[in-house]
């Protein structure tokens, strides 16, 4: 992670290219990010069952959705989002998830073209699920106000 520029954004990079770039108050999410790069370096049949590595696009898709949905929360509300785990999932894709005494919000980003899917649940109240394209979103469409931290 480095620091640029007047408003002292922090990048993520893959290999020295730019992935997507965080406010300053977003730094434990970056960190959650960096943590995720454990993900490229899973090598063929980590799971014993003939699992492919990783490409690294679909790591850059899920990164580039995760900054910019929570960057585009901190913009809107002023606060930060809930601590994501982000982990490898099956058919290398990728899953987003929360889990907190108040909710749970799990985010697949597939490895192909298929929509991204979510599924949430308050524990009671309300349960929400659906698709969406991650790198052409509506925000406004997915479940935000539970995971502002």
């Amino acid at each position: 992670m480095t620091t640029t520029g007047v408003q002292q954004e922090i990048q993520i990079r893959l290999e020295n290219k730019l992935v997507a770039a965080l406010p300053q108050e977003l730094a434990d999410l970056a960190t959650a990010i960096e943590k995720s790069k454990y993900i490229l370096s899973l090598e063929k049949d980590f799971d014993s069952e003939g699992a492919e590595p990783y490409p690294s696009e679909v790591w850059i898709k899920a990164i580039r959705f995760i900054s910019g949905y929570a960057a585009w929360l901190f913009r809107l509300f002023g606060k930060t989002i809930a601590l994501p785990e982000i982990y490898h999932a099956p058919e290398s894709s990728i899953d987003i998830y929360w889990e907190n005494e108040r909710f749970n919000l799990l985010i697949n980003i597939p490895a192909d073209e298929s929509p991204a899917t979510f599924y949430g649940d308050d524990f009671g109240k309300q349960v929400t699920q659906g698709k969406f394209d991650p790198e052409n979103f509506q925000n406004a469409l997915l479940p935000h106000l539970s995971i502002l931290a």
